[in-house]
């Protein structure tokens, strides 16, 4: 990171969506550091799996976090007790975010192919 840059909090549900949970100095532990660099492992299996982001533990349909099932991985009790431990220390609530759109947002078009391209918001 270039010096005089400093992280800020998310202003909509899309910035919310986009901060990762991992390094994040939002996001931290019971110890007051951030998840993943206080020498635990409690993003490891999440990462390798490709969760890596907020928007990776959000279920929107259900307006909640996902479940240890939806990230297709063992019920290991190290996997449950992360979870755990991720949700609760994301300091954002996605159901109470702004949802509003911004201009400068990408806004996702609802075709069942997905194969369309996001149009910009202006």
């Amino acid at each position: 990171m270039r010096s005089g840059l400093r992280k800020s909090e998310p202003t909509n549900s899309a910035e919310t969506f986009r901060q990762p949970v991992f390094g994040n100095p939002f996001i931290v532990n019971q110890e007051g550091r951030p998840l993943g660099l206080s020498g635990k492992s409690e993003g490891n299996a999440f990462v390798n799996a490709g969760h890596s982001r907020i928007g990776d533990f959000w279920d929107s349909d259900e307006e909640d976090w996902k479940g240890l099932s939806a990230f297709e991985m063992s019920f290991h009790p190290t996997n449950r007790s992360n979870t755990d431990l991720i949700i609760n220390s994301i300091p954002w609530d996605p159901a109470t975010a702004r949802k509003n759109l911004e201009v400068g947002e990408w806004v996702g078009k609802m075709e069942s192919d997905r194969t369309a391209s996001p149009d910009w918001n202006y």
